[in-house]
């Protein structure tokens, strides 16, 4: 009896201490969970800051060019500027990053505090400058939606992987919220008959208060990741311990230092042949994307003879609609694949297009408005998914920060060119041809998206038969190792 008693004894203490030695084992892993959802908490906020700052430029542009006394074309100079800011910084952006982020996550986020601070600075200048030169170097500050794109796009991707898809959508919805939010503080501040400077003051005022909150969470992570993680900050390890492994394990032979070192191999030519595809994509969509902004109300007033009171609301729905639709996607991307995100939100966008262009007669104010929803619940998810494609669908690819920047350049590309093509186009063929020229770039971008389907589904099939060889191959040579030992006993 007492030998029963014993034995019960010590399996209850040996399944408590390997209870014990389970959370003890599980708790660096739910340390960095913590550390990764503080960093990932402050990427929307963000976004908001900018998103409320980037859309006051479009209505205030009258009042800007009467505050610097030139002419409306003069001040929309600011519009290629900004492009230029962008593409500048999308082929510069992407090393820096690569390179501050090795170093360090601490400053790598430095950037993107770096970036809202100069934005809050030049929009609590703009109401003060009188000169034209000087204006449009501040509003060119827009530009840098190029570094909150990348770095946060790379950042997602780093610290989620197949995830990052949820964090874009989500950062994009509060984009959007600020994006609705600052069309409403400016109707305000026009029906209360006060000065139009008053919401670049509250702008800036937003962007300080996200930034401060930003470097709070960058602060509370690193003491996570210092004092509980016990891991260094400075020469932050951007591998994954077992890829880091698995690379120190591989028989692969050293680098001689030769000049074959610094030349791409075909593998990682066809890798970022997939960053190109998206950026492709993104080419068009960010044309659309900036070209709506300013067209839009062009068309309606032109076409269907909208009143501008209302085509200010409009614009306020569409933003609207684009945050939820975002935070939906945000929500259902955890149970559907980014191929059927991409091609439910593209499909929608192209037949929306159709109904616009065909309805060439003046087409009824709750038309409108039920159109400029189902546009914008459609759009939005197609920025973010594009931009966490590469993370969240292809299979062992490598991210770096480098290589998002050929997405995002072609972002900052599409943004630059394809308003100028659709503006030249609609000034020659009429503006009744604004949407057949919108259902031709999705269509366009539909035939991309249906090209990535396919490449990613080559890739992964190709990822997996590779995995399963090298999983047979480790089974044979512990079989012939057995069987050797066996011999040799």
């Amino acid at each position: 009896m007492g030998e029963v008693v014993f034995q019960k004894t010590c399996v209850f203490f040996c399944s408590k201490k390997d209870t014990l030695f389970r959370q003890k084992e599980m708790q660096p892993q739910k340390v960095v969970l913590a550390r990764n959802l503080i960093l990932s908490s402050s990427y929307p906020p963000l976004f908001l800051g900018f998103g409320f700052c980037i859309t006051l430029i479009g209505p205030t542009l009258t009042d800007m060019a009467n505050q610097v006394h030139v002419t409306l074309p003069d001040i929309a100079f600011s519009f290629t500027t900004r492009g230029i800011v962008s593409l500048i910084l999308s082929l510069v952006m992407g090393k820096v990053f690569d390179v501050l982020h090795k170093r360090s996550f601490v400053f790598s986020h430095a950037l993107l505090h770096i970036a809202t601070i100069l934005c809050a600075i030049s929009f609590g200048c703009i109401p003060l400058v009188t000169q034209y030169w000087l204006l449009v170097t501040l509003v060119s500050s827009c530009g840098f939606i190029t570094v909150y794109n990348l770095g946060i796009s790379y950042f997602m991707a780093f610290w989620w992987k197949q995830k990052a898809i949820i964090g874009m959508n989500l950062s994009q919805g509060f984009f959007g919220m600020g994006c609705a939010m600052s069309p409403l503080v400016l109707s305000f501040l026009r029906r209360s008959h006060a000065s139009y400077s008053i919401s670049y003051y509250v702008a800036a005022v937003v962007n300080i208060a996200v930034v401060t909150y930003s470097i709070i969470a960058v602060v509370v992570a690193s003491l996570l990741h210092v004092f509980v993680l016990k891991e260094k900050l400075i020469h932050f390890s951007t591998e994954e311990p077992l890829a880091a492994a698995a690379t120190a394990s591989s028989s692969t032979p050293k680098s001689n230092g030769g000049m074959s070192d610094y030349l791409p191999t075909k593998d990682t030519l066809r890798e970022m042949g997939y960053f190109a595809f998206c950026g492709a994509a993104l080419f068009f969509l960010m044309g659309f994307e900036i070209s709506f902004s300013g067209l839009f109300s062009v068309y309606l007033e032109m076409v269907h003879s909208v009143d501008k009171q209302y085509i200010s609301l409009l614009y306020t729905l569409y933003f609207i609609s684009s945050t939820v639709s975002r935070l939906l996607v945000s929500v259902l991307s955890r149970f559907t694949s980014p191929n059927i995100i991409l091609a439910i939100s593209s499909s929608g966008c192209i037949i929306t297009s159709f109904i616009f262009a065909l309805w060439s007669r003046e087409m009824p104010f709750a038309m409108i408005w039920v159109l400029t929803s189902c546009l914008g619940i459609s759009f939005a998810p197609l920025l973010p998914t594009t931009l966490s494609y590469p993370a969240s669908t292809f299979i062992n690819l490598k991210i770096t920060a480098s290589r998002t920047a050929i997405v995002v350049f072609g972002m900052s590309l599409g943004g630059a060119l394809i308003p100028l093509l659709i503006t030249n186009l609609c000034s020659l063929l009429g503006m009744h041809h604004y949407f057949y020229l919108m259902a031709i770039i999705f269509s366009t971008v539909g035939f991309v998206f249906i090209s990535l389907m396919f490449i990613s589904t080559w890739h992964n099939q190709n990822q997996i038969l590779a995995t399963k060889a090298v999983a047979k191959q480790k089974e044979v040579e512990l079989k012939e190792e057995s069987k050797q030992t066996e011999e040799g006993n």
